[in-house]
């Protein structure tokens, strides 16, 4: 997981970095919740995610455009 933060913080590969990060912690939370943890056991696992997502968005709002299959113009 901390091989994902530079990744992340540099500001050219945040998109890569953005991308592992989210599988990183989507894989977390699929096996907390398919173990049976109680929310409160994984709700810190789900704030990570909507505060990494809002960040990515503020810090690079192509990423929605890409997901949206939308031209990036230059």
């Amino acid at each position: 997981m901390l091989s994902f933060i530079p990744f992340y913080v540099i500001p050219r590969t945040a998109t890569v970095g953005f991308v592992l990060m989210v599988g990183y912690y989507g894989g977390a939370l699929a096996t907390n919740i398919t173990h049976g943890f109680t929310v409160p056991e994984y709700a810190p696992i789900l704030v990570a995610l909507a505060l990494m997502t809002v960040d990515a968005y503020l810090r690079k709002p192509e990423l929605l455009w890409r997901i949206k299959g939308k031209t990036i113009v230059a």
